[in-house]
């Protein structure tokens, strides 16, 4: 005689599938793998260009913005980052025990156009009557707050039309383009990124099938790729015939 029905949520074993599942998963409806959700091509570039560097929020939220796409600052490491943390000529980022996950200290880099903006930043919106060496600021003069900054996406995900806005997504971002654009390897990612292992990693796997060609960051390779393939699309012939490289009487020819 059979007893009463288990617990929802009880482990039990599924007969067809032979698999120790729960009330969630069961059988061959657990997923095979796992592959963390990033922002594409457009929609980066939707989020960036939405945002105006000439405002004073504007330009804080851009630096802060780019500071976790490319170089994978967690929320709370981009928060609590302080002024001597920043090599302001090599755009090596300091993380801090303090604020770091595990409390694991390490070091990231951001590329040229992101140490731009938080020089931008910096040198004409942050406060310099205060007493406070972090590198964000509120408008209380105090140091920018996670809350604050999650308050801050929510408007721009409403603002965009986005379904989702947040700054672990940036984070995965990073993670992903940095091995899609060959800026480093596995190893690299993972030192960088601050993981104990490649478990992690090995999600953002792709297989670049080159070697790394210099330390570049992150967005600045995506932002060189984006500019060429609208020279790219800008250059497109006329008809199929590509204009540019033809000799003059050619292009005389097609104008008549």
């Amino acid at each position: 005689m059979a007893g009463p029905p288990a617990p929802y949520g009880t482990p039990r074993w599924n007969r067809c599938s032979s698999v120790r599942t729960t009330g969630r998963w069961r059988g061959s409806s657990a997923p095979r793998s796992w592959r963390p959700q990033v922002y594409g091509d457009a929609e980066l570039e939707l989020i960036l260009g939405a945002i105006n560097r000439q405002q004073t929020y504007g330009s804080r939220n851009i630096a802060l913005i780019r500071l976790m796409v490319d170089g994978g600052l967690r929320l709370n490491e981009a928060c609590e980052l302080r002024l001597e943390d920043v090599d302001w000529h090599s755009g090596r980022i300091h993380v801090r025990w303090q604020s770091a996950k595990r409390n694991k200290e390490r070091e990231t880099s951001v590329g040229r156009g992101t140490l731009l903006d938080l020089r931008h930043y910096v040198e004409d919106f942050r406060p310099r009557d205060i007493d406070d060496d972090h590198v964000f600021i509120d408008q209380d003069g105090g140091p920018l707050t996670t809350h604050a900054v999650q308050c801050m996406l929510g408007r721009l995900r409403r603002k965009l039309g986005l379904k989702r806005l947040t700054a672990h997504q940036f984070r995965r971002t990073w993670a992903t383009n940095y091995r899609k654009l060959g800026v480093g390897d596995l190893y690299d990612l993972q030192q960088e990124g601050g993981w104990e292992d490649l478990s992690v990693p090995l999600r953002f796997y792709v297989d670049v099938g080159r070697p790394a060609a210099g330390r570049t960051s992150v967005l600045d390779l995506w932002e060189q790729s984006r500019v060429k393939g609208k020279r790219g699309q800008n250059l497109k012939a006329v008809q199929g015939i590509q204009v540019r490289g033809l000799p003059m009487k050619s292009r005389v020819a097609q104008r008549a």
